[in-house]
């Protein structure tokens, strides 16, 4: 089973807790977002779908998704969507009722611009952590980040580390960020094979990727460190399945001016075979 499959299964587990109110699909949007948080990052281009059943699920995507009127009032539980950007993202809204045990919490507030900083300090010092407490042999920890954000191969470059950076997005591929060249995301794997710590995005489960991530991963003892606004509720879950440290980011994002919340989830210590 992949673990999308996993997911699905193990929500309707943990709903028969809940009452069927719960899951009833209050709310569908899609917007276009093109978004650059500073004049060192890219300029973001995706489609980003957004559910809710009590609270909101979100998943980014390269897919063209049609809304469908007829899923309003539907137990999302009982249904198929077309596509599988709307069904990440209703089930990502049905996740976000479910109890959770995050190992710290941070509540960022002011602009996009205050938050962008902040955040980038988190991740970056998520990712250090973890290699810290993976004692690489290496002078200088290869990292690969799957999903280039520029603000983050900025200030992992300033550490004692070689940055490497993948994306599916055709305008990014080829393009230097901050000393580091873009490489198609065909050469992910074979980066995840080859450094200590791979750092993901959690759109890689939409783009279909995740899974094999993680395979390699797991073979080659690559440390895997996720920053995820979409399926940003699944991250307890996602430490089942052999990631590392999972930075969750539920609605609203930091993009948006005001309070947003960023949890982190750490995997048990566990050795990978």
């Amino acid at each position: 089973m992949t673990i999308l499959d996993n997911l699905k299964r193990r929500a309707l587990e943990l709903s028969r807790k809940y009452t069927n109110e719960y899951f009833f699909i209050r709310g569908l949007w899609r917007f276009d977002l093109l978004f650059q948080p500073s004049l060192h990052e890219r300029i973001f281009s995706y489609t980003v779908i957004l559910a809710q059943c009590v609270g909101q699920g979100c998943c980014y995507t390269y897919e063209n998704p049609v809304l469908d009127r007829e899923l309003i009032g539907k137990d999302a539980r009982e249904i198929v969507p077309k596509y599988k950007s709307l069904e990440i993202a209703i089930l990502d809204a049905m996740y976000s009722t479910f109890e959770k045990n995050p190992t710290t919490r941070f509540v960022l507030d002011g602009s996009s611009i205050q938050k962008s900083v902040k955040r980038t300090e988190i991740v970056v010092e998520q990712v250090l952590k973890a290699l810290k407490q993976k004692k690489c042999i290496e002078k200088r920890p290869r990292i690969v980040n799957v999903g280039a954000v520029g603000n983050f191969i900025r200030e992992l470059r300033k550490s004692n580390t070689e940055v490497f950076a993948t994306d599916c997005d055709p305008m990014m591929i080829g393009k230097e960020i901050h000393g580091v060249t873009v490489e198609n995301s065909d050469k992910t794997m074979d980066f995840v094979e080859e450094s200590d710590l791979a750092l993901i995005t959690g759109m890689t489960l939409s783009t279909g990727t995740l899974d094999q991530i993680l395979k390699v991963a797991n073979k080659y003892g690559t440390t895997v460190v996720m920053f995820a606004e979409t399926g940003a509720n699944f991250a307890e879950e996602y430490c089942k399945y052999g990631i590392d440290v999972v930075i969750s980011e539920p609605f609203p994002f930091y993009i948006f001016q005001g309070r947003s919340i960023i949890d982190i989830y750490a995997r048990k210590n566990e050795k990978k075979s």
